[in-house]
């Protein structure tokens, strides 16, 4: 270790008197046994000039790491001496046993014994010097010199007081001095000048190293230092360093809370600037190394005597974690970067484009943010290329079907309501695809003609349109259909067996992609399916075909366009785009020799990519992008040489296409802003050079080249609060389109005419059933209601496929909205209008409403010949179901201002009623004695775990009651006295429901069905399993069973005795609610109020 490296880090550090250390400089010169650095530095903490701190971080900074260890572990203190030499570690302190050095200068005394004597005062050598010259005075006093006259002795002492006058008057001006080299070095260091700033600082402290500023000014230098790198030089890198060094200064001064402020600026920026060079560097090393330096400097940062709690930003050093944390993220994936890229590479090199998209796949899904690495772009190109020729036609002929699929389904009754009346000058039947149904409307009339379930499906627009027919993706049965448009009636069906997107027609096939990276190939005329054209990604847009090259242009669902020949399907080439997974939307344009493709490549903004082909019809060259406003979900028109584009956002542009110019491929004709920030499909549609857009309210512009406007044209009947939901339709003279109203469920199909914008007609069809079908007593009847506000009556077993128009309908906007539907003994039934208070009775007299006198809570429940409807407001009321009138007078719990009460579905056991909130069960009894009264005979407190969860039901004397804490318990109906309590295992999700006077029926989370019975309601009676969460609707009884049926639409026989499974069917449909009894069969309501025959499982 080397005692000179020691002294020079000291006067680095400035924490000893440059004399002191001068001293010790010259006295360590003259010697041939120099002590240790620790020696050194323990003889310096013992004569008070230095701290033992500053002592172990000067020592720190010259040791090796194994001496610093040692260090670490020992104290600089008073016994330090027998530590050091117990351990054996470093030399202790003989060596300076002798030292007694000034601090400020005397070389007398000098050595003893060839060691340092002196100490680090004046006072032993000037007490010696004093006493000498006393004894030489005394001596003098015998013999008297001539030169003690009193003249040279007042002479003498006039000479020493002038002397001392001089010194006092150097010394104050050294000290004016030192302060104005203190303010300006502060005053340079304020303006930012900070390599003045440090220089005046270092003088001041070279010639001032004990001024009254020094504290002050050591800080200062050191945070000039930083500021310097930081501020000036801009180098992070080399800030941590000089930060590191500084900082270890500054803390050791008196004056280091005046640093505090500035460190707490500067130290975060390090931290953060060093994140960011870690964050962009594209190196697995990079960014290791950057890591780690930003590591270091948040170390600083968490320094409280550096940057107290108070001051420190954490929301900066947090924002800098999560910039460490995505980098580490990072690391891991270029780690796995390398092996995707290896996997992929392999792959197509075996020939296996299909693997090397797998591998891309996954790795795009884990690490979107490496999509357009270089590298990735380049292997999946690589694929791309390989690709080529792997695309080949698998002959695979089937031959297409005449006949329909197997299905129980007796009977389908469609509803609609026609709403507004009048011609339109149009022919032929529109079909329309809405709510997972075909429908079939009259152009004319808009009189509903037919109706086909075939699945839901978002991606798939309007039928395509061949003749007289109309051909669709039935989404439910994997199979493309062709129907009659004038009756819905089945010409020929080829099921498929994948996920399929729209069909295009091609030189008479029909080309239908699936999802599984097939091309079907199917005859338009027969439906004879000759196979597939088989890719190695899914496809899930439509072919683009262009008749004059002979060509089919299709998207892969990524990277990809394919490039196909017309006569036999032959790949002509693979085109690498580089587009995301799901990114385009819609078929690619084949027009003028170009094909245009839209990619929506941003979070509100998409591409129009402009492409050429080369003498074999391939794509092979980007001509030309153009950015547009908002994503492109539904497909342009093309019109002539023209396309029109219209956005999400309503953003509309109208390009002209050139088949010349390579430069210039393409010319904005017009564009319109959007005039509402609103998101959502747009449906347009052009005619005699206008275009109509559809979106929340209904458009009409006319297309001007000149000045690139759509000037807006008037349409007399905009429907501007309405928003439309298909693609537009032009028929002969009339604009058919479907839109839903706000407040109103269902869709309204209607037709408008296209020189005045006025509607001609409007059907209401596709809402929802208000409820299960009502069946009427003595009869084979039902009734059924939507919520729209419609009530059918079917009297008779509807054809197979039927459409019926309402007995009753409020065709106005103030028509209630049904939403609960309550059936009666005598075959009526009653339909609520909850939200708005309202209901309507249906029965042998017509359907009238009536308003109640309030907001419905719950599900009412029927009494005799009345109905217990719970309000909102807390009241509980009995009502007449056919007028609305009151029964008895209303039960009113006590409630606070403003208090709301949420009623559960109460249940009836003869003139008793057991209803629930969420704190407490009531016992009520409709008594009459004169004065008709629903009145109290019982209430329990029931709130928090135990409070009532969900509908009641009665059997046996007993209300059944779900609770919080997911038992169901059996109370007496007049006492509220419990008589069992069920635990099944998991939250109650549907029920319970009386199916006799003895058994209730409840299913549970945990996907089981139990049957609880009032002779025994401590344990079930039977269990099975069942998906609870698709049940729906009420169970029908029939013949000692329980009938169920599920959303998914399927429907099974449980057998009240034992639970077990006495027959099932699946109905093909999805429904919205449970089954009511029709005859033998039964009769379901589909999502859409269609009505479906069924016999009974």
């Amino acid at each position: 270790m080397d005692t000179e490296r020691l002294l020079k880090e000291l006067a680095k550090r400035d924490v000893v008197s440059r004399s002191v250390l001068k001293k010790l400089e010259q006295k360590l010169a003259d010697k041939s046994d120099v002590p240790s650095p620790r020696a050194v530095a323990k003889f310096l903490v013992d004569k008070g000039h230095l701290t033992a701190a500053q002592a172990k971080r000067a020592l720190k900074a010259i040791l090796t790491p194994e001496e610093s260890a040692i260090l670490e572990s020992q104290r600089l203190d008073d016994d330090d001496d027998s530590a050091a030499a117990a351990s054996g570690g470093l030399p202790d302190l003989p060596s300076l046993s002798g030292v007694g050095m000034s601090a400020y200068g005397d070389d007398g005394g000098g050595l003893t014994g060839g060691g340092l004597t002196e100490t680090i005062t004046d006072g032993d050598s000037g007490d010696k010097k004093s006493k000498s010259k006393k004894k030489k005075g005394k001596k003098k006093a015998k013999g008297q010199n001539e030169w003690d006259s009193p003249l040279i002795l007042i002479g003498t002492g006039g000479l020493v007081l002038m002397l001392l006058i001089g010194g006092a008057i150097l010394y104050l001006l050294g000290y004016e001095s030192a302060e104005e080299r203190f303010k300006n070095a502060q005053e340079a260091y304020d303006q930012g000048s900070y390599p003045q700033a440090i220089a005046d600082f270092e003088e001041y402290l070279e010639k001032h190293p004990n001024g009254e500023d020094a504290p002050l000014a050591r800080v200062r230098l050191g945070t000039a230092r930083i500021r310097l790198v930081t501020d000036v030089k801009r180098d992070f890198e080399d800030a941590l360093q000089v930060a590191k060094e500084e900082t270890d200064i500054i803390e050791d001064q008196e004056a280091y809370k005046e640093a505090q402020a500035e460190l707490a600026a500067l130290l975060p920026e390090i931290a953060e600037q060093l994140s960011q060079e870690a964050d962009q560097a594209t190196t697995i090393d990079q960014m290791q190394k950057y890591v780690g330096l930003t590591e270091q400097a948040l170390v600083l940062c968490q320094n409280a005597k550096l940057i107290p709690g108070n001051l420190r930003d954490k929301g900066q050093l947090n924002a800098v974690r999560e910039v460490l944390d995505r980098i580490r993220l990072r690391q891991t994936a270029l780690e796995s970067l390398e092996s995707t890229l290896g996997a992929m590479s392999q792959a197509t090199a075996d020939g296996d484009p299909k693997q090397a998209y797998a591998a891309h796949t996954a790795f795009i899904k884990q690490y979107p943010q490496l999509a357009q690495d270089e590298r990735v772009v380049e292997a999946v190109a690589a694929a791309a290329e390989a690709e080529e020729s792997l695309v080949k036609l698998v002959q695979e002929p089937q031959a297409g079907l005449d006949a329909e699929a197997e299905s129980p389904v007796i009977a389908e009754l469609a509803v609609a309501t026609p709403r507004v009346e009048a011609a339109a000058p149009a022919t032929g039947v529109a079909v329309l695809r809405l709510a997972g149904g075909l429908y079939g409307v009259s152009a004319a009339d808009g009189a509903l003609l037919w109706r086909r379930y075939v699945g839901a499906a978002p991606n798939l627009g309007a039928p395509l349109r061949i003749g007289d027919d109309v051909v669709a993706v039935d989404s439910r049965r994997q199979e493309l259909v062709r129907l009659r448009a004038a009756d819905g009636e089945l010409v020929w069906r080829t099921p498929l067996g994948d996920d399929l997107s729209q069909p295009a027609l091609v030189e008479g096939r029909l080309l239908t992609p699936g999802a599984s990276g097939k091309l079907f190939v199917v005859d338009a005329e027969s439906g004879d399916s000759a196979g597939y054209v088989q890719f190695a990604q899914p496809l899930r847009t439509p072919p683009a075909y262009d008749a004059e090259n002979q060509a089919i242009y299709l998207a892969g669902d990524h990277s990809s366009l394919y490039s196909l020949s017309a006569k036999d399907l032959s790949c002509l080439g693979v085109f690498y785009l580089g587009h995301a997974k799901g990114s385009i939307a819609t078929a690619p344009i084949a027009l003028q020799g170009r094909v245009l493709v839209l990619e929506n490549d941003g979070a509100e903004t998409s591409t129009l990519h402009v492409l050429g082909v080369d003498e074999r019809r391939s794509i092979d060259r980007r001509l030309q992008t153009q950015r547009i406003s908002g994503l492109v979900t539904e497909p342009p028109i093309t019109f002539a040489r023209r396309v029109a584009v219209a956005t999400d956002t309503g953003h509309v542009d109208v390009f002209e296409v050139s088949a010349e110019d390579d430069a210039q491929p393409i010319v904005l004709l017009a564009s319109r802003q959007p005039t509402r920030m609103r998101r959502g499909p747009r449906y347009a549609g052009v005619h005699d050079g206008e275009l109509w857009l559809a979106e929340v309210g209904l458009f009409r512009y006319s297309i001007s080249p000149s000045g690139n406007r759509l000037p807006v044209r008037d349409v007399a009947d905009p429907f501007r609060r309405d928003t439309f939901v298909s693609p537009l339709i032009i028929q002969d003279g009339a604009l058919i389109h479907a839109r839903k109203r706000p407040g109103r469920p269902g869709v309204s199909i209607g037709a408008t005419d296209l020189r005045s914008g006025k509607s001609y007609w409007e059907t209401d069809l596709a809402a929802p059933p208000a409820g299960a079908p009502v069946s009427r007593a003595g009869s084979n009847g039902l009734l059924h209601a939507t919520a729209a506000g419609s009530v059918f009556r079917i009297d008779s077993a509807p054809a197979r496929f039927a459409v019926a128009t309402p007995a009753k309908s409020d065709a106005t906007d103030a028509a209630p909205v049904f939403e609960l539907a309550s059936g009666q003994s005598d075959g009526s039934a009653v339909y609520w209008d909850a939200t708005d208070g309202r209901a309507a009775h249906a029965g042998r007299n017509g359907s009238p409403s009536y308003a109640l006198p309030g907001q419905v809570a719950c599900e009412p429940a029927a009494i005799g010949a009345g109905w217990v409807v719970p309000l909102a407001m807390g009241q509980v009321h009995c009502l007449s179901g056919e007028t609305g009138q009151p029964l008895a007078a209303p039960y009113q719990p006590i409630l606070k201002p403003g208090e709301r009460v949420h009623w559960q579905t109460p249940g009836v056991d003869g003139r008793r009623i057991v209803i629930a909130d969420d704190r407490s069960i009531t016992a009520l009894e409709l008594v009459d004695d004169g004065a008709a009264r629903l009145e109290e005979i019982h209430r329990v407190e029931a709130a928090g775990p135990d409070a009532a969860q969900g509908r009641i039901a009665v059997a046996g004397g007993l209300a059944f009651v779900p609770r919080a804490n997911g038992r169901v318990t059996a109370l007496a109906t007049d006492s509220l006295e419990e008589a069992g309590v069920v635990d099944p295992g998991a939250a109650v999700l549907w029920g319970p429901y009386a199916v006799d006077d003895q058994s209730v029926l409840v299913a549970t989370a945990g996907d089981e069905l139990l049957c609880i019975r009032a002779t025994d309601p401590s344990q079930p009676a039977w269990r099975t399993t069942v998906t609870a969460s698709d049940l729906v609707g009420a169970p029908a009884a029939s013949d000692g069973a329980a009938i169920l049926a599920t959303r998914s639409g399927s429907l099974t026989r449980l057998s009240l005795a034992d639970g077990a499974s006495t027959g099932g069917l699946d109905v093909g449909q999805r429904l919205a609610a449970g089954p009511a009894l029709f005859g033998g069969d039964v009769a379901l309501a589909t999502p859409d109020g269609a009505l479906v025959i069924v016999p009974q499982p």
